[in-house]
């Protein structure tokens, strides 16, 4: 079974710097690793972090433009 989702940026499971959005540069990803778990905080805008955690992707990858339809594979 595996897990792909968003999470709330309130959970005090997060690291501090996985929800500060003031310091991030726009277009900007953070990763997170704990053995079969990843978390992504990313930044589409100054402003604004969307946090995502996975069971399922294991690399610091980000698809290309070609296929903007995907985060991360």
């Amino acid at each position: 079974m595996t897990l792909l989702g968003t999470i709330r940026k309130n959970r005090r499971e997060l690291p501090a710097e996985f929800v500060v959005a003031k310091e991030r540069k726009a277009a900007s990803s953070l990763f997170g690793f704990q053995e079969s778990t990843t978390i992504v905080s990313y930044c589409p805008k100054k402003g604004k972090v969307v946090t995502l955690l996975s069971t399922m992707h294991f690399k610091e990858e980000i698809a290309d433009d070609e296929n903007k339809n995907l985060l991360w594979y």
